[in-house]
């Protein structure tokens, strides 16, 4: 397995933990969610940087992986919009009720996306390495 993969992956369980040591909105959560934020967007660049360069070049002659890429690209956008909005929403407070159904529909997505990434994406991108 490339270290890419190895990175991303150890990202994606860090990440989940992180997001399942949270339970509920108070001022230690609200630091969390700041740094939380911070890996959320390390970890978008990483991919962008890492990972889906060489996924790209290769779908330019696999059309197949194009529209693979091309699903995977417009649901980000929608949940890395979803996810800012969340952390703006209760980076500086917000009702309990708000953060525990807002929380609970984050974390499920997220959870799903990244593991769609390394059921789908992520043996695509080791097809390249060989």
């Amino acid at each position: 397995m490339s270290n890419t993969i190895n990175d991303l992956k150890n990202d994606h369980v860090a990440f989940v933990n992180f997001l399942e040591s949270i339970k509920s909105l108070g001022p230690e959560e609200q630091k969390k969610l700041l740094t939380l934020k911070k890996a959320f967007l390390d970890h978008l660049k990483k991919e962008d940087q890492y990972f889906y360069p060489a996924l790209k070049k290769a779908a330019e002659l696999d059309p197949a992986l194009k529209s693979k890429l091309n699903m995977f690209a417009n649901e980000m956008d929608k949940i890395s919009a979803e996810v800012l909005a969340f952390f703006d929403r209760f980076e500086k407070g917000g009702t309990a009720l708000e953060f525990a159904k807002d929380w609970g529909r984050l974390v499920f997505q997220l959870k799903t996306r990244m593991r769609r990434e390394e059921d789908i994406l992520h043996p695509e991108f080791q097809k390249l390495q060989k």
